[in-house]
């Protein structure tokens, strides 16, 4: 899952100002044997027609337990600047090196 947020990233996967979740789609881990590193990628991530009533400074991706205080932080993504879509689409687009390598 995928948040945009305006609060600074903690421990807490409930952020105190919570704009809108989506499901990272296509996930995918590849091995990579001559840089002993695991590569994860994924498609980017659209919320279509979006309005933000606060604007996002962050984006949290994070493993979805079903409750807030129990979903683990994976990551962040610092937007470097406050967004606030208004009736358009709002995309967190992957690197092409994807999400994070792990080695």
């Amino acid at each position: 899952m995928i948040s945009s947020t305006t609060s600074t990233v903690t421990r807490s996967a409930a952020p105190t100002t919570r704009q809108a979740d989506a499901t990272i789609s296509s996930q995918a881990v590849t091995q990579d044997n001559t840089n002993d590193e695991a590569d994860w990628d994924a498609d980017d991530v659209v919320w279509s027609n979006a309005t933000f009533t606060t604007a996002a400074r962050y984006g949290v991706i994070y493993r979805d337990t079903g409750t807030p205080s129990t979903s683990p932080v994976i990551a962040y993504i610092d937007f470097q600047s406050d967004q606030s879509p208004s009736a358009s689409d709002f995309t967190v687009e992957i690197h092409a090196d994807g999400i994070a390598s792990l080695s």
